[in-house]
């Protein structure tokens, strides 16, 4: 197993998710987690364009599974499978953390009980895609 790109990625009209792609014996595994200041459409709303731009940007990927993570509840590890379809994008919402980490190992290493699972706080406080995040709003 090899990991192949891991950061913060843009999508969409201002979408932004981290991201990290596996290779697992020749099998792509794309691993995404929401983070909870994305100023754009989440990754399961624009999955089409999530899709897409990985294809874009990534163009020697073939044949990739997508996985995202939601950070809800720390409790309640959910991943959501998205499938690519010919018309349209389909939905696996019974996928256990077991399996995903049965597939890529590497998930079982991702923490689910993050304090701040910001963009910040998963990219860097540096990092240049930070500037599509606006500022909290004042109290």
């Amino acid at each position: 197993m090899s990991l192949v790109f891991s950061d913060l990625f843009a999508y969409a009209d201002r979408s932004i998710a981290s991201i990290q792609i596996h290779d697992v014996n020749g099998r792509t595994v794309v691993l995404v987690t929401e983070p909870s200041d994305n100023p754009g459409q989440s990754s399961i709303n624009a999955a089409e364009s999530l899709n897409h731009r990985l294809q874009e940007v990534f163009p020697e990927l073939v044949a990739f599974r997508i996985f995202v993570r939601l950070l809800l509840d720390p409790e309640n590890r959910v991943w959501i499978e998205l499938l690519p379809g010919d018309d349209e994008m389909g939905f696996r919402r019974d996928v256990t953390a077991e399996e995903v980490e049965a597939l890529c190992p590497a998930a079982g290493e991702l923490a689910w009980n993050m304090e701040d699972p910001s963009c910040a706080a998963l990219g860097g406080a540096g990092h240049p895609l930070l500037a599509l995040v606006p500022p909290p709003e004042p109290e």
